[in-house]
């Protein structure tokens, strides 16, 4: 009878879905598992001459058991290389030669560094070369646990903020044991090529205020306080009509004026005044600001000599009074220059507070006699200081020099450098107008070169009794110059540079100024342009925000070997700016390099390691603000060598390594494979499946690239079953198998009836 057939099939359905129940139940707990669903399908006869209003159908088979691969929750277990995949997609694992898929990402190491799952099979992905992953076959993952050799260092990246606050340090020059010779100062780490590891220091000195700036301000002082003394003072004049700056012939050092009888001194004219005689009792004649009283017997070079004069008159005596009112007038005109530096104001301001002290009422009854008079000249000259003195010349020597070269530039024709005296290489051939503006700067270096190391003579080419220099002093030798005599200043003026360190910073920024001069391009085609650029260079304002660094490894100096400074050594120190905002200057030693580094042992014993050493250091992101220093970053490209400690993976699927020394590398990838039709995969146990033909082929990515998921280190995938509906699911099967039960008791009830018709 069909019915018992019926009864058979349903049976059979709901043992069968009882199983997957069953099944799902069980592995409720097991990591990665999927769980499946009994789907069912009616069964019916048929035949050609049936009617569909008569079939009544013959039962139920099982058309497929399902598996849903629903993501299950992902539960964080705190080991490195537990993985999950967020998302769509399989790893690949290799089981004897055998490629299977899996969701459950229990892995960890063998004893030959491979990744491995429970059962053995290895975990495939990718091979990184350097960091970096190129593509390639899918290989078993293995991850080299031996140590790591070591990294010499070569690269630093260093942000610092560096106080706008502070002063310059009081010493000089730098002792590291000593605090007072730099600002502040910074370690770090670095590496040889042994993995030895050496301490570098960075001391960093915030540089005195630029003095070179005191040049032409010093120069209009120095020249007017000569014209109120009417002394000589040295200005190479060379025609007595017109104040052209040329030496005359016979090398007097006079101060010349123009026709008009004018003297210019930067925004202000100084004229002379004719003194009214005192013969004939007239009175002092009101004076606009800014006109000085001047009286002398040298009528030739500009100076007028009033009728009657009697240096002891009362007039006279008075008019000494008003010459110093102005000459204050002037100084505290400077000390409302914003543009001028914290210095030079107080040099200015002593000079007022000298004045004031020596004539406390300035008024037109008041009267100086001529010592008063001449002392108050030589105590104002004292309070600006030699320092004042060398770069008013300095200044004024480099006006000079440049008035020399723009009239001999005039003549196209002459083959011999006024400066230097030399000749050109052919009587026919004119001077190179670049060779000139190399002179002159070369001339200017090395003047202030010699400043630097306060020696009193330097030694020049060409330097001769027939050039402009020598024609206003007398030099010592044929090829050197008296920078005393140079520059009006007293031998000792010079030497006070060995021990004056804000002195021979000064004239250090002042070698770095006429050295860094912009030349015009093409070189030499504006050769007056480029003399003008390199003695303005010396007052332009940059001193603000400058900064010196200098470096020791191990306590001993380290510097750039290719680097030299105005005696011909290597620097050992470097020269950051800031600007206005506090941002790192383009025209900074960035990035600071020292090559002459040879690594040692605490007893100063070679290592053995690679060397010399050379170190970049780039202070990209450096500042100067008005808040207390501060290292904002510092990293460096070395390390010692080390052993591997950890591992991770990132979301993209990069075996991380971490080794005993910090280092950090990427040695591996993880691969994912995905399928158009995962429920085609066939389950072979160990919650694994293989490729079927309904599964179609992998296609293996990169985590998180097409379809593929993320992976997620240090988390496992949980069964995707939930157990309460899993139970209510078995409470349904087994009503079904009762009810089928049923059907077949039925069944054998009628059979028994028929029977018994008897």
């Amino acid at each position: 009878m069909s019915t018992f057939n019926i009864g058979v099939t349903g049976l059979k359905a709901s043992t069968t879905n009882l199983n997957a129940i069953g099944n799902n139940v069980a592995n409720s707990s097991t990591v990665g598992f999927k769980k499946s669903r009994a789907e069912f399908a009616d069964i019916y006869a048929n035949s050609g001459v049936s009617s569909s209003g008569a079939k009544t159908g013959s039962g139920v088979l099982v058309s497929s058991v399902t598996q849903m691969f629903a993501q299950g929750d992902l539960d964080v277990t705190g080991n490195d290389l537990d993985l999950s995949i967020d998302g769509n997609g399989f790893f690949i694992i290799n089981n004897n030669g055998e490629t299977m898929y899996t969701r459950a990402g229990m892995f960890g190491l063998d004893r030959d560094g491979f990744i491995v799952n429970s059962s053995g099979a290895r975990l495939q992905g990718y091979e990184m070369q350097n960091g970096q992953f190129a593509g390639g076959a899918l290989t078993d993952l293995q991850i080299q646990t031996k140590s790591i050799q070591p990294k010499e260092t070569s690269e630093i990246d260093l942000a610092v903020n560096l106080d706008s606050r502070s002063l310059p340090p009081e010493g000089y020059p730098l002792n590291p044991e000593d605090p007072d010779t730099y600002t502040r100062a910074t370690p770090a780490t670095i590496y040889d090529s042994l993995g030895n590891p050496h301490t570098l220091m960075q001391y960093f000195s915030k540089q005195p205020p630029y003095l070179p700036q005191l040049g032409e301000p010093s120069y209009r002082l120095t020249s007017l306080i000569s014209l109120l003394r009417n002394e000589s003072y040295l200005d190479t004049i060379a025609d007595d009509d017109t104040n052209d700056g040329f030496a005359n012939a016979t090398g007097a050092a006079e101060i010349d004026f123009n026709k008009d009888g004018v003297f210019s001194a930067g925004d202000g004219e100084f004229a002379l005044v004719a003194v009214p005689s005192a013969s004939t009792g007239a009175t002092l004649p009101q004076l606009s600001a800014g006109k000085f009283f001047l009286a002398s017997t040298d009528v030739n070079n500009g100076f007028i000599s009033p009728a009657g004069y009697n240096p002891d008159s009362d007039l006279m005596a008075r008019a000494r009074v008003e010459n110093i009112k102005t000459l204050k007038g002037v100084l505290e005109g400077y000390l409302d220059d914003e543009g001028l530096e914290f210095k030079q104001k107080e040099l200015y301001q002593s000079a007022i507070d000298v004045i004031d002290e020596m004539v406390p009422t300035l008024d037109v009854a008041s009267e100086l006699d001529d010592k008063v008079y001449a002392s108050i000249l030589t105590n104002i000259e004292l309070a600006l200081g030699d320092t004042a003195t060398v770069y008013a010349n300095i200044y004024q020597l480099q006006n000079s020099v440049t008035s020399a070269y723009e009239s001999f530039l005039k003549n196209e024709t002459s083959t011999v450098d006024p400066l230097t005296g030399v000749t050109a290489s052919a009587a026919s051939t004119p001077i190179s107008q670049q060779d000139l503006a190399s002179n002159l700067q070369d001339f200017l270096l090395s003047v202030v070169g010699a400043l630097i190391n306060g020696d009193t003579e330097v030694t020049y080419k060409g330097a001769s009794t027939a050039n402009p220099v020598n024609a206003a002093i007398q030099g010592s030798a044929a090829d050197k110059i008296n920078l005393a005599q140079l520059l009006g200043v007293s031998e000792d003026a010079i030497k006070e540079a060995k021990t004056n360190t804000d002195l021979k910073r000064s004239y250090q920024l002042a070698y770095d100024a006429i050295n860094n001069a912009p030349m015009s391009e093409p070189a030499g085609s504006d050769p007056i342009l480029d003399f003008r650029n390199v003695y303005q260079a010396l007052t332009t304002p940059n001193s603000d925000n400058i900064w010196e660094v200098s470096l020791e490894v191990d306590g001993a100096p380290v510097y750039n070997t290719n680097s030299f400074g105005a005696d011909g050594e290597p620097l050992l120190t470097y020269r950051i700016k800031f600007d206005e905002f506090g941002q790192l200057s383009d025209n900074s030693q960035n990035p600071i390099v020292f090559n002459n580094w040879e690594p040692f042992d605490s007893q100063t014993n070679p290592t053995g390691a690679d060397k010399p050493v050379s170190v970049s250091i780039n202070l990209d992101g450096s500042t100067q603000y008005g808040a207390s220093f501060a290292v904002n970053s510092l990293t460096q490209d070395g390390y010692t060598s080390g052993r591997l400690a950890g591992l991770q993976v990132d979301l993209d699927g990069n075996v991380q390594a971490r080794y005993t020394n910090g280092q950090v590398a990427d040695v591996a990838k993880v691969a994912v494979a995905t399928f158009d039709n995962p429920q085609g995969l066939d389950p072979v146990g160990g919650t694994n499946w293989r490729q079927t033909l309904d599964s179609g082929q992998p296609t293996v990515n990169e985590a998180r690239t097409g379809t593929a998921g993320a992976i997620k280190g240090g988390t496992l995938e949980s069964s995707n079953v939930d157990l309460s509906e899993e139970l209510v699911k078995m409470i349904l099967a087994q009503r079904d198998f009762q009810a089928n039960s049923k059907t077949i008791q039925t069944a054998d009830t009628l059979s028994q009836t028929i029977i018994n018709l008897r």
